[in-house]
């Protein structure tokens, strides 16, 4: 009965520790939009919460899909955004994360190719070609909508702040030198999709001057977040925090809309 009870007291504790860490978690994260000078306390909120920990927004085949699949792999809504655009690949999208062609493992970006095994699928529009992650996530994937890799993002910005590059960049490398499961195995309407894990990948150099820590802490950011909807805030801090130009691409629009991150 000891036992029983003990295993009790341990899912009644998972039970409250999981949204006791999103809550932190979300805390740090407004108050870094509040200020660079909250970076210390948002930091110190998150410290101890495993890199593991996520708390999932859920997807099912009959309660409602995973929209990030929906709209883009299945509908052809929306593209992966690119610093170059076009389906002849000459159209320059200044300040732009190259998602697409940066090749990089945590957004396993590609063309949608059609049944036929040639042909590239277009977009809503009727023009554009489609680029997606369905690697990434399937119809009923479970998103994080906060994690542990936020928290460690969160503490290298905070050591960065601090005048320490060489925990940030230590922070950094840690998240890239261990495989991370970004999304898990989900049910779809013919078996299941597999999940995305990351691979290991090569450390980073210190880029040697604060400009070039701070782009590289948010291009790490960009790709760790991809399609969580931290992007945007991020450019905004990147503006009003750090000091960057705010500009806007002149190119061309169309009807069908980038993943952004």
């Amino acid at each position: 009965m000891r036992f029983r009870c003990d295993g009790l007291w341990r899912r009644e504790l998972r039970q409250k520790l999981l949204p006791n860490r999103a809550a932190r978690i979300a805390k740090a994260r407004a108050l870094l939009g509040v200020g660079l000078s909250n970076a210390p306390a948002a930091a110190a909120l998150v410290t101890a919460i495993p890199t593991t920990y996520r708390y999932d927004v859920t997807a099912s085949l009959t309660g409602g899909f995973n929209t990030l699949w929906d709209q883009a792999a299945s509908q052809n809504r929306y593209t992966v955004a690119d610093s170059v655009q076009g389906n002849a690949r000459n159209i320059t999208v200044k300040n732009a994360i190259p998602f697409f062609s940066a090749h990089d493992p945590r957004v396993p970006a590609h063309y949608k190719i059609a049944s036929n095994g040639k042909d590239t699928v277009k977009s809503q529009d009727g023009n554009t070609f489609v680029i997606q992650v369905d690697s990434l996530w399937g119809q009923t994937t479970a998103v994080a909508v906060v994690g542990g890799l936020d928290a460690r993002l969160i503490e290298a910005e905070a050591a960065l702040q601090a005048g320490n590059p060489a925990s940030m960049m230590a922070i950094l490398n840690a998240l890239r030198a261990t495989p991370l499961q970004l999304t898990a195995p989900s049910p779809t309407a013919s078996g299941t999709h597999p999940g995305w894990t990351t691979p290991v990948m090569a450390p980073l150099t210190d880029p040697g001057t604060q400009a070039g820590r701070v782009a590289l802490l948010f291009r790490e950011k960009a790709f760790w977040q991809f399609g969580r909807g931290h992007r945007l805030g991020d450019l905004r801090r990147l503006i009003r925090d750090y000091g960057r130009a705010a500009g806007r691409d002149k190119g061309r629009r169309n009807t069908t809309h980038a993943i952004h991150g």
